[in-house]
């Protein structure tokens, strides 16, 4: 008998957790994805704000150049995923294994049903987890919308 790993929650809002061990897994790999993007963002201009400042969006009139910026800063990106103390502890949570399948029955209407039954890969187990999370965190909206680059993008997109 093989025993879910217990991961520790990576929600915006303290408290939650979900009894499903695979829904606890992809939507924790929503929230760590999430942090490290906003993580990478307040690096790329300049370092992290003091709790004070609130939430930091890019001006709304520069998203077409977040966009432009997106492949030319690509490298810079990935070297602060592996080199930066935040960047790198995010992206070794991320790379974390999904927990080990378990024995029985899925209960039904949980995300491990929903998952095996319509055999999802693992892609589209996080496309599901993310168009989950907001609904599952109220707290997200403002992440998503930071990572958006837009205050109003509270919802997932699969631009994001």
């Amino acid at each position: 008998m093989s025993v879910a790993r217990e991961l520790p929650p990576a929600t915006f809002t303290p408290g939650l957790r979900p009894e499903d061990p695979l829904a606890a897994y992809w939507l924790r790999q929503v929230s760590l994805r999430l942090r490290r993007e906003i993580a990478w963002r307040w690096h790329a201009q300049g370092g992290s704000p003091p709790p004070s400042a609130g939430p930091l969006l890019p001006d709304p009139r520069d998203r077409l150049l977040d966009a432009l910026d997106r492949g030319r800063y690509l490298d810079e990106q990935r070297r602060f995923f592996t080199e930066d103390p935040t960047g790198r502890y995010l992206s070794d949570e991320i790379a974390a294994p999904p927990p080990v399948a378990l024995a029985g029955a899925a209960p039904r209407g949980s995300l491990r049903w929903v998952a095996e039954a319509l055999d999802l890969s693992p892609v589209a187990r996080f496309a599901l987890a993310l168009a989950l999370y907001v609904s599952w965190d109220s707290a997200a909206g403002a992440v998503i919308a930071a990572c958006s680059g837009d205050p109003a993008a509270e919802r997932p997109t699969l631009a994001l």
